[in-house]
């Protein structure tokens, strides 16, 4: 019977459609990843890999390339063995894979034997999908025999750059892995998928050539586009360097980020300087214990630590996805590490600042290092990376566009997300100084480089110069308008942009091109940025195209001629229009409510802290911020949302909905199409604004509960901001009182009624807080008034409150833009027309809400020391004594909340003193 049974089972699945290869891809994709769509060229490249075939795939760091392997293994017969060279990588990986419910294990020196027993067990037993392991293991004795015991599907190469000696982080053990390609040892009709976030063209045939991958040839390798769109890139002159990070951590406090310098001393000097001003960093170099070091990494991906201090070995194949800012305080020896480096922040697709400090004396650091290889192709090797990365310092061309160049990748237009796009250098007429420069160089028969051509043209006299008798040369002391550093500077601004070439690597000598001999001929008009200290004589009049557009953006009336237009700092028509406009985006509802999005951080954090992961292996900040905006109700809601597959839906799902619930209980939020409904179904009845709802007015009224104006809803909030002794006050719109739903019928929020809270939180000033009181007294008297009368003066009163915050919103936005232009209290309240007064309590505000950070032109320069330098130290102090009265022990979000709560109590208390 049974067999029959068997039989009629079989008969009936061969009955039944099979799904299709795309089907299954895409079901795979959101039940276990939480996804709706590929990224580009991942579902290509999953299909090649799925069809047997060998693939190579070049992705930039965030990409997605971990899904190119991680999906085909659930979806072939057997195990994936990926090959990842850094036991943070793997376990991150594991973490990662497991939190999604998909079988993972990890081989590496760091477990024990039986660790290592039931990891063994589980492969050969099926168990596993995926089994990571580092290249020195797979080549040791027995492995391989091992592995063919089992079911092996695929071999994935992660970081397979490792592998070319012309990659920034050769290793020599990668290039065993050829063995895997083996017909007697290896594994011969395995298909293999290298993948790697960095390869020029020569280190992508490298790894195509020492793996052996046989490449279909109409497809070749996957080369996705370099363009991190979401990062900015920043050079900086490395000065005072310090003091602009301090300040620069100061901007962007509970933010996490990476501070690369080159080497151990500097990390250690400089966390030590960022412990001593009050900032929590942390170290990290090779010369540290593994205990420590393995400490600090973990503090710093579970967001126990906001900055870590590291060397480059820091990073790979880290996924923390909301590193914020990436600031490089040593050069970088090529522009792959410094891609591969900045690419460690903004994984989850916000903004992330990369920044970079930048002197010649760096270059020479690292030019010494360099010539203490041993090896003479690996050192030219280096050497013309390292002057590659120069170039991308120095250059005044779009960043983006240069390191696209770099990887082969062309973009058409500049960026417009980078230093140079957003504050080109100024520029001057350099055909005469290039004229000179070249020919000095023709002059010298191009036989030697940049520091004796620039001694000649400076007139030098040293005794090599004498010995040549190049004092004779026409153009010895021809160029003393410039110093010998600005000489350099426009040598290598002509070396960058091709009007010369550089010959040789280790003795680089000056060459003549194509473009050199047109300049000579005067065929040829060139522009070069002015150097350092360098101010032409014909600057007043040579204005450059790019500032010219700017200051007629800047007028008010885009008619007038660039003489008639107002001087700069009186022009803040556009400026407050531009943050009238910020305003409108932050209130029109597709930015996370903020509140909602800490809390969900929170609890993010609670699960994380007692499963022992990082946060970002629960949800990202991506996945936080999209429930914050769209605000899930329901369990299809829910999974809905970017992240969210099945298995983290049976697992987080009821915790975080109910947060969610919670929150908008405690908020009065209310759901749009429950009012549209009840709008539909009666009348609505208008409640007058009243301190006792019993006593309120009802009067039917057809009313549109939905908000279709932001500005209007905002003005509306802050009319009734500061009732605060009944609830239901706080969702009053225009009169209009909204009853509180029942709990589980809110299926979707209204959007327009989030700036309500955030008006509450963001746009009250301290001084408003403890005056609430008496403006409580005051709306009273108006109720009252307001009671009494018919809905239409009502009506009027409302209209005329709401002309009124828009004047005090307009006039705040007047008061920042000028505090931004520079002008002093007095000058702010001389053109406001206001007191004293008055511009500190609206600068108090705009300090707040997060807009003012510093001192700016307010006060005369001796005092604005005296209070930065006060500010500083108490800052520093506060911390300090914080921690010591509350322990070392003490997370960074129970600070902030003490803090917090420490000004709240000094403000009531000094309103209750004034009382």
């Amino acid at each position: 019977m049974s067999t029959e049974y068997d039989f009629l089972r079989a008969s009936k699945r061969e009955l039944e459609p099979v799904p299709s290869l795309s089907a299954r891809m895409y079901s795979a994709l959101h039940h276990y990843f939480g996804y709706t769509s590929f990224r580009p060229l991942q579902e290509e490249i999953i299909r090649d890999v799925l069809e047997r075939k060998d693939v190579f795939v070049l992705m930039p760091t965030g990409g997605g390339k971990s899904i190119c392997y991680q999906l085909p293994a659930l979806l072939m017969e057997g195990v994936t063995i990926v090959v990842s060279p850094l036991i943070s990588l793997m376990k991150d990986q594991v973490d990662g894979l497991e939190a999604n419910g998909i079988a993972a294990a990890c081989m590496n020196s760091t477990q024990s034997a039986r660790e290592n027993r039931d990891v063994k067990t589980a492969f050969l037993e099926n168990r596993l999908k995926i089994l990571y392991i580092a290249p020195e293991r797979l080549m040791m004795p027995g492995t391989f025999a091992f592995l063919k015991k089992g079911k092996v599907s695929l071999f994935a190469i992660d970081e397979a750059h490792c592998i070319s000696e012309w990659g920034h982080d050769f290793r020599p053990e990668y290039r065993k892995l050829k063995l895997l390609r083996d017909p007697k040892t290896g594994f011969p009709d395995i298909p293999v998928i290298a993948l790697t976030a960095t390869a020029t063209e020569r280190v992508r045939e490298d790894i195509v050539s020492q793996l052996n991958l046989r490449l279909p040839p109409e497809k070749g390798p996957y080369v996705a586009s370099f363009n991190r769109k979401n990062l900015y890139y920043e050079v900086r002159p490395k000065k005072e360097t310090f003091s602009e990070i301090t300040d620069y951590l100061r901007r962007h406090r509970g933010e996490a980020g990476i501070i690369y310098c080159q080497s151990r001393n500097s990390v250690e000097a400089l966390t030590k300087k960022l412990n001593l001003a009050g900032f929590r960093a942390l170290p990290y170099h090779a010369g540290l214990s593994d205990t420590e070091r393995n400490r600090n990494q973990e503090m710093f991906i579970k967001d126990d630590m906001d900055i870590i201090v590291a060397t480059i070995a820091f990073g790979m194949g880290i996924d923390k996805s909301n590193v914020r800012f990436v600031i490089h305080y040593d050069l970088p020896r090529n522009l792959e590490s410094y891609y591969q480096e900045t690419g460690r922040g903004g994984r989850d697709g916000s903004p992330c600042e990369c920044i970079l400090f930048f002197s010649r004396g760096d270059r020479f650091k690292i030019e010494y290092f360099i010539s203490q290889k041993t090896n003479e192709k690996e050192k030219d090797i280096s050497l013309v990376q390292l002057r590659q990365m120069v170039a991308y310092c120095e250059g005044n061309k779009c960043r983006r566009q240069t390191l696209m160049e770099y990887f082969g990748e062309e973009l058409s237009e500049p960026c417009g997300n980078c230093d140079c796009c957003l504050t080109p250098k100024d520029t001057f007429d350099g055909t005469e100084a290039a004229k000179k420069l070249i020919t000095c160089v023709q002059e010298l028969n191009q036989r030697f480089g940049t520091n004796y051509v620039v001694d000649v043209l400076t007139g030098s006299k040293n005794k090599k110069i004498r010995q040549n008798h190049h004092e004779r040369l026409k153009s010895h002391s021809s160029g003393l308008e410039f110093t010998k550093e600005q000489w350099r500077s426009l040598a290598s601004e002509m070396i960058n942009t091709g009007l010369l070439d550089v010959s040789g690597t280790k003795y680089p000598v000056l060459k003549l091109n194509a473009m050199s001999r047109k300049i000579l001929k005067g065929l040829e008009q060139i522009e070069l940025v002015c150097p350092e200290g360098f101010a032409p004589e014909s600057e007043e009049s040579f204005v450059p195209s790019t500032v010219i557009d700017k200051e007629c953006k800047k007028t008010d009336d885009p008619g007038l001629p660039e003489e008639e237009s107002f001087p700069e700092k009186f022009s803040v028509a556009s400026d407050i229009l531009k943050a009238s406009e910020a305003r409108k985006s932050i209130i029109s509802g597709k930015d996370p409510d903020p509140i909602l999005f800490e809390r969900l951080k929170a609890l993010r954090k609670g699960i994380a802290l007692q499963k022992n992961l990082p946060p970002y292996i629960i949800f990202s900040d991506t996945s936080l911020k999209e429930m914050a905006t769209k605000f899930p109700h329901t369990s299809e809601e829910f999974h809905s949302i970017t992240g969210v597959g099945e298995h983290k839906l049976r697992k987080y799902g009821e915790v975080f909905l109910k947060e969610i619930e919670n929150y908008c209980r405690d908020y009065n939020l209310v759901p749009a199409e429950k009012f549209a409904e009840k709008s539909a179904e009666k009348p609505t009845k208008l409640k007058i604004a009243c301190k006792n709802p019993e006593k309120s007015v009802e009067k039917p009224e057809k009313l549109k509960i939905v908000c279709e104006d932001p500005e209007q809803e905002e003005i509306s909030s802050k009319e009734i901001a500061l009732n605060d002794e009944n609830p239901k006050a706080e969702i009053e719109t225009f009169g209009a009182v909204m009853q509180d739903p029942e709990p589980d019928k809110i299926n979707s929020l209204e959007v327009c009624k989030l700036p309500i809270k955030k008006s509450r939180y963001l746009d009250t000033s301290i001084q408003d807080w403890s005056e609430q009181n008496s403006s409580a007294d005051d709306f009273r008297e108006i109720d009252s008034i307001e009671t009494s009368s018919e809905l239409g003066i009502v009506s009027t009163a409302s209209a005329d409150s709401s002309i009124s915050v828009s004047s005090e919103k307009d006039s705040l936005q007047r008061t920042f833009s000028l505090f931004t232009k520079g002008f002093g209290i007095d000058e702010i309240a001389d053109i406001q027309g206001m007191s004293i007064r008055s511009i500190f309590r609206q600068l108090e505000q705009l300090t707040l809400s997060g807009d003012i950070r510093g001192i700016g032109g307010l006060l005369p320069p001796k005092k604005q020391k005296q209070i930065k330098s006060a500010l500083e130290s108490l800052e520093a102090e506060l911390d300090s004594l914080l921690r010591a009265r509350l322990g070392e022990n003490c997370q960074e979000e129970e600070m902030k909340f003490f803090k917090a709560l420490l000004m709240s109590r000094i403000c009531f208390s000094q309103s209750e003193d004034g009382e």
